[in-house]
């Protein structure tokens, strides 16, 4: 029997008692002050009948009146949980912290009956639900939900994010496809967040079983997850001009060093080459003009080796990801056969190649990577060392292409490692390089979403490891 039923009833009973009670007191009086037994008699029932139909629209007004109480204070606090999650955005959180905070207060409404126990997921780039908060989840929930996550369309969740509209169950059935160890039977209420028909995540509640589908609790949770997608997409927007001020800020001091650098090292091989001219117009001496000749070719391709390095960075920047199936072994021997042409080192190249699986990739710039990596390994060479080597290893998988280049070259120091991969620098005095190698590198690995580690100790040597993931064929 619901509350309001037993206000209803209580109410009206205490209004019959009490007019029935009154107007058969004041009937009696009335009766017995005029001393007529005969219409005190006749008339017995007449109190009664008042009283009740009195007793009736009193209890009625005062139950109705209750009534009303009751879903004003509901509404009150409704609006004060829903104003306190929509005033989180504005706090110095994370958004897992607010989401945290959000299904505490959801899972705290008094006057809805929900367990204390539920949690926030949202929606992956897979289109996979990931939870993010939770209130009093199990370990093996979390094992079950947690850490794979749920697919759209699979178990309470999934249906609910797939089909865009709230689930209610009072007791665990077949739509509950997630079973975990030692499960209780219990009710959910899963409601999609959703922003212009996308699903931004899921809330999921806790039920007792046997739970009363209530409409007031389902619209309160719906208008929860309306305000949380609001602050989901304000928090994703805000994260993203964050990232964007970042790239821009990052951009425009590669640009002034950019600038700067350029004009240096374009500056001074012409300089070398405009010098050595001069001097060249007024010397006889065969052997001094053909040093001097010597001198303008080594900084004739310092400038283009230069010109080079700006070309792939530029490319790399503005163009397109191009895949295509080509075999990493040809590729690498055609780069160590052009290093030995132009660089001549003394160096056993060794190259190990696991091609079981066909890669497909950016030919040109896994090129570059490969090429400013073998080069670098050849021209640092330790010319102290008399088993110089360079072990190049490539395996592919499925999904990913592993390439580990190790040498035993003169090694970079430790408090240079983290610098590497910055634009124009160099880590040591032997480089006359531009410094744009392993920047080009490591924007190029970046722009095939994978990932690279170095390890060097100095004097020893130098471990890169890279990984690149398959791309699909256009």
């Amino acid at each position: 029997m619901s509350n309001q039923s037993i206000y209803f009833n209580k109410y009206i009973l205490i209004g019959i008692l009490i007019t029935t009670t009154v107007t058969f007191s004041l009937y009696t009086i009335n009766m017995v002050v005029l001393l007529d037994t005969t219409i005190l008699t006749s008339g017995i029932f007449m109190p009664f009948v008042v009283g009740g139909i009195t007793g009736y629209v009193f209890g009625f007004l005062y139950n109705q009146r209750l009534i009303k109480q009751s879903a004003l204070f509901q509404a009150i606090e409704q609006q004060n949980i829903l104003k306190e999650i929509l005033l989180l955005k504005h706090q110095n959180f994370k958004l897992e912290e607010i989401l945290e905070r959000s299904i505490q207060l959801i899972l705290n409404a008094t006057f809805a009956k929900l367990q204390s126990k539920g949690g926030i997921f949202l929606t992956t780039k897979e289109n996979r639900l990931k939870l993010i908060s939770h209130l009093n989840f199990s370990k093996a929930m979390l094992n079950s939900c947690g850490k794979s996550g749920v697919a759209f369309g699979e178990c309470l969740c999934g249906i609910a994010a797939k089909e865009k509209k709230t689930i209610y169950k009072d007791c665990v059935d077949s739509d509950h496809s997630i079973i975990y160890k030692n499960m209780e039977d219990h009710g959910h209420y899963s409601v999609p967040i959703m922003l212009n028909e996308h699903v931004l995540g899921v809330i999921i509640v806790y039920l007792e079983v046997n739970h009363n589908k209530n409409k007031i609790e389902i619209n309160f949770l719906e208008s929860a997850a309306k305000i949380l997608a609001i602050v989901i997409n304000k928090i994703s927007i805000d994260e993203e001009l964050h990232h964007h001020y970042k790239d821009i800020k990052r951009v425009n001091t590669e640009l002034d060093q950019f600038v700067y650098s350029v004009s240096h090292d374009l500056r001074a091989p012409l300089s070398s080459i405009l010098g050595l001219v001069n001097l060249s117009k007024n010397e006889s001496d065969s052997q001094t003009l053909k040093e001097y000749i010597n001198k303008i070719g080594t900084s004739t391709q310092k400038l283009d080796s230069f010109i080079k390095d700006i070309l792939d960075y530029s490319r790399n920047s503005r163009t397109d990801i191009e895949s295509e199936c080509f075999s990493l072994e040809v590729l690498v021997n055609g780069l160590v056969e052009n290093i030995r042409l132009l660089q001549n080192p003394d160096i056993k190249i060794e190259l190990i190649v696991d091609e079981a699986i066909e890669y497909v990739g950016d030919r040109r710039r896994v090129s570059i990577i490969l090429n400013n990596i073998i080069s670098n390994a050849c021209k640092y060479a330790d010319k102290l060392k008399s088993n110089r080597y360079l072990k190049i290893k490539i395996n592919t998988t499925t999904d990913t292409c592993y390439i580990s280049v190790e040498d035993n070259g003169i090694g970079i120091k430790k408090s240079s490692i983290g610098n590497v991969f910055k634009m124009f620098y160099r880590g040591t005095e032997m480089s006359s390089g531009s410094g744009l190698g392993l920047y080009i590198v490591s924007e190029a690995i970046s722009k095939l979403k994978g990932k690279v580690e170095i390890d060097s100790e100095e004097g020893v040597g130098t471990k890169i490891f890279i990984q690149l993931p398959q791309l699909k064929l256009p």
